[in-house]
C-alpha cells in the first residue's frame, strides 16, 4: 500500500500500485497510440471509489481573497498566521511551513506577492 499526503495532510492511499508508476493503481495501465496520444485504461474492474492515482500537486495559488484566511503552503485554515520574514504578502500556519515554503520556494517569490496578487483578474480563471 502506498500512501501520499494532499497539501491538505489528507492521507490518499493506493492500495496496489503499479509497479513502474508508483502513484497509478496497478488495475491500470499506461498506452500510448496515434489517435489518442498517452493515456491510462482499466485492465481489471475498479471498485467503488478506489483511488486510481494520487500525487502532490505540482503548484498551487491561493485567491488574494484567501490571503490572511489559508496557510501560503499547505493551505490549511490558519488559526494563528505565522508571517513571512520578509514580506507581509503571506501568512502560513506554523513556523515549519514557512521555513519549508521558504527554502522550497518563496525565497524566490517574495519579492513579487504584491505583484502576483495585483496582476491578474483571478476571475478570468477557472480554479477550484
Amino acid at each position: 500500500m502506498l500512501f501520499l499526503r494532499s497539501s491538505g495532510n489528507k492521507e490518499i492511499n493506493v492500495d496496489n500500485h503499479h509497479e513502474k508508476y508508483n502513484a497509478l493503481n496497478d488495475k491500470v495501465e499506461v498506452a500510448c497510440n496515434n489517435r489518442v496520444g498517452r493515456h491510462t485504461v482499466a485492465i481489471d474492474d475498479l471498485g467503488v471509489n478506489e483511488t486510481v492515482l494520487a500525487e502532490d500537486a505540482l503548484a498551487h495559488v491561493l485567491y488574494p481573497n484567501r490571503n490572511g484566511l489559508n496557510c501560503q503552503h499547505c493551505c490549511k485554515r490558519l488559526k494563528s498566521a505565522v508571517p513571512c520574514k520578509r514580506c507581509s504578502g503571506v501568512a502560513f500556519c506554523s513556523v515549519g511551513c514557512r521555513d519549508e515554503a521558504e527554502v522550497s520556494y518563496h525565497n524566490r517569490e517574495c519579492e513579487f506577492q504584491v505583484i502576483n496578487h495585483s496582476y491578474f483578474n483571478w476571475d478570468d480563471f477557472n480554479l477550484i
